[in-house]
């Protein structure tokens, strides 16, 4: 097996640590963002593996392309709306998505589902990264002095940020280019889960059962 393929595949199952660890670490008080990281681990999961499935058929690849891009910036988003305080950055958020709702919706009249968009991939990628930038500034603006590590916030938000700016060029291009990036793409990959797993880490700690996120 060569280094690639092995590296997607080690990042792919690396998703499971998610949800291992959210059942680990007292289900029963998952709150919603604990029960969104385990969909979001499970569904990206089963896309992978559909996506290997089916990697013969171009067309299928595009569509299930296209539904990751949804896929992936919906859970995100959810991540950051419920993550701000301030009312302006929340507006953010929801004049961010409508924005990608448009481009999206335009590239399907336009091209349909067959057809592989970096424009849409490379917009949620710059909208996702400006939500993880505005929300550092939100902390560092509430109070300079916290610990912001100590959030679980803090670390998927951190594994947002370094997952797709390490893998933007992965997602804008195609063909020869894509490959040579998705060695990196898959390194990044498996930094954002472990950071994710660290979030969960975080959430409960032995010393503090009630903390939840």
């Amino acid at each position: 097996m060569t280094v690639t393929p092995l590296a997607g595949i080690i990042a792919s199952y690396s998703l499971l640590a998610i949800p291992i660890t959210l059942l680990a670490l007292r289900p029963s008080r998952l709150s919603l963002t604990g029960k969104l990281l385990f969909i979001y681990a499970l569904t990206v999961f089963t896309g992978d593996r559909l996506s290997e499935i089916l990697h013969a058929s171009p067309t299928a690849a595009r569509i299930l392309s296209f539904i990751f891009t949804i896929t992936e910036y919906t859970f995100f988003t959810l991540f950051f709306y419920r993550f701000f305080r301030r009312k302006n950055y929340k507006k953010w958020v929801i004049a961010g998505s409508v924005i990608f709702i448009v481009i999206v919706t335009l590239e399907l009249e336009k091209f349909g589902l067959v057809y592989y968009s970096r424009f849409n991939a490379g917009t949620a990628v710059i909208l996702i990264i400006s939500y993880s930038l505005l929300l550092f500034h939100e902390w560092l603006m509430d109070d300079p002095m916290e610990f912001i590590y100590k959030k679980p916030a803090f670390w998927i938000t951190l594994g947002c940020l370094v997952y797709l700016s390490g893998s933007f060029f992965f997602f804008i291009t195609v063909g020869k280019q894509w490959e040579q990036n998705w060695p990196l793409h898959a390194v990044f990959n498996l930094l954002k889960n472990i950071l994710f797993v660290m979030a969960i880490i975080q959430a409960f700690p032995g010393t503090q059962p009630k903390k939840t996120f």
